[in-house]
């Protein structure tokens, strides 16, 4: 958890270096939401489980870096390296931060309602009111970037289909 909190302060610096406008932003916000939660969650037992369960969601990022990386060596977006790669990046994304947001949000509402420690119930009550609006902006956000994500699957689809088709020619 502390290498992954360390990883997001990393990536924000850097990004600041290579990015500008709305999409630093959005970066800066997410990244600032996980490092707050992470800090708070690690202060108690049971908040670990869920933002172990919201890390799940970073299994998405070597594959956007491997396409940042590809990109910076001058490979473009039509070629075949770079569009399996943003393909599987699309796929875990959305995976991950999309369809998996729906069974955390069940896991939350349930355990507070089920938990048999008083003392776990009280947290996850007096944390789900904080949490909550940071998970939801996460989410927000995802969304968001998920339907930019997938113009990039589709687009990426079309250069694999093209490139098979010049293939077997």
């Amino acid at each position: 958890m502390c290498i992954s909190c360390g990883y997001m302060i990393y990536d924000s610096l850097t990004m600041i270096m290579y990015l500008k406008g709305a999409s630093l932003w959005t970066y800066i916000i997410h990244h600032s939401i996980v490092i707050w939660g992470s800090s708070a969650f690690l202060s108690n037992e049971i908040g670990k489980y869920y933002a172990y369960l919201k890390y799940l969601t970073e299994l998405s990022t070597p594959f956007i870096n491997l396409r940042w990386f590809l990109r910076t060596c001058g490979y473009s977006s039509d070629h075949k390296y770079v569009a399996i790669t943003t393909s599987l990046f699309a796929v875990t994304f959305i995976l991950t931060r999309n369809i998996c947001a729906v069974p955390f949000w069940y896991l939350v509402s349930y355990n507070i309602h089920h938990h048999t420690s008083e003392a776990q119930r009280i947290f996850l009550i007096d944390a789900f009111k904080i949490y909550f609006i940071l998970g939801i902006i996460l989410d927000i956000l995802n969304l968001f970037w998920g339907a930019i994500i997938c113009s990039m699957l589709w687009q990426s689809i079309k250069v694999l289909k093209n490139s098979q088709c010049a293939e077997s020619e």
